[in-house]
């Protein structure tokens, strides 16, 4: 079966997704609302009803809760790692999926959204949060990954965030070597 392979950081994306319909935070995200819905993110939510974002903590909360309420996801991060902003990850996979649906490998091109479309992602440095696999699987059920990293303490939470999500039959994680080969596609089990 022939898969589309993209690697998730070569292709940099303007600020807005071609169809904005698709992206739950178009308009911005509405603390007091999330407030109700999770006592950790109400429990760092200022008086005045906004975040603190020169605070770590805070800043990783409010990631945590949408990462839970919007797609069901658990988030494990230290607090020395990249904290990644939510709404600008899921931007970036639907400007992905807009760009796929507009480059169909058939003799008829089309804009339209094939759902049955098996894609592998490559996430170069993935990071500890893993967000960009993460995501994706969560948003798109035929998606998979292959994602890298060098760090030995971002590749354990990583892997861990990865299988506490129950996702490890869908992400491949492969801990690499700063001197080795940048992509180890043998390695990573994607053909060539």
């Amino acid at each position: 079966m022939k898969r589309d392979i993209i690697d998730m950081r070569i292709i940099l994306p303007g600020r807005r997704v071609m169809n904005s319909d698709k992206n739950i935070y178009k308009k911005d995200v509405n603390f007091a609302e999330l407030a109700s819905q999770d006592v950790e993110f109400k429990n760092i939510l200022k008086p005045n009803g906004q975040v603190d974002f020169s605070d770590p903590d805070s800043v990783q909360q409010l990631t945590k809760s949408l990462l839970k309420r919007d797609f069901g996801l658990k988030l494990n991060l230290p607090p020395d790692r990249l904290c990644p902003a939510v709404p600008n990850r899921l931007n970036y996979l639907l400007w992905i999926q807009d760009l796929l649906d507009t480059s169909t490998p058939s003799p008829s091109l089309t804009d339209d959204h094939d759902p049955s479309r098996q894609v592998v992602g490559l996430d170069v440095g993935t990071g500890a949060s893993a967000i960009y696999p993460l995501l994706g699987c969560s948003h798109y059920p035929t998606w998979r990954f292959a994602c890298t990293d060098t760090d030995p303490h971002s590749f354990t939470y990583a892997r861990q965030n990865i299988t506490q999500n129950n996702l490890s039959n869908r992400v491949r994680l492969l801990q690499t070597n700063p001197d080795g080969p940048l992509l180890p596609l043998d390695d990573l089990g994607l053909d060539t």
